[in-house]
């Protein structure tokens, strides 16, 4: 959800690796503030999670850290909409 006005946010994308902070820092903060805002589990964000890292422990890591998706690069159109359909974002 991430959104206190307005519609809210149905997707978010982002990499694992990033710079000043990483993937799951950012996941973890999303989190904590749809969980202030009292968004249930049902409404919040879906985040999607891009990465090279192909190890189990990232992977596993990612889910912990309350993502919903993981694709590994380079994805193809097929594995995006694969993944999209399994997150439930289109059918």
């Amino acid at each position: 959800m991430l959104k206190k006005e307005m519609e809210p946010y149905a997707l978010i994308s982002m990499d694992i690796n990033m710079p000043d902070i990483n993937g799951p820092e950012v996941v973890k903060k999303m989190r904590q503030i749809e969980q202030l805002l009292g968004v249930p589990a049902v409404k919040q964000a879906k985040i999607l999670m891009a990465t090279t890292e192909r190890d189990l422990k990232h992977v596993s890591l990612s889910y912990y850290d309350g993502c919903d998706g993981y694709l590994t690069k380079p994805a193809t159109a097929e594995d995006v909409k694969k993944a999209l359909k399994e997150l439930g974002i289109i059918t």
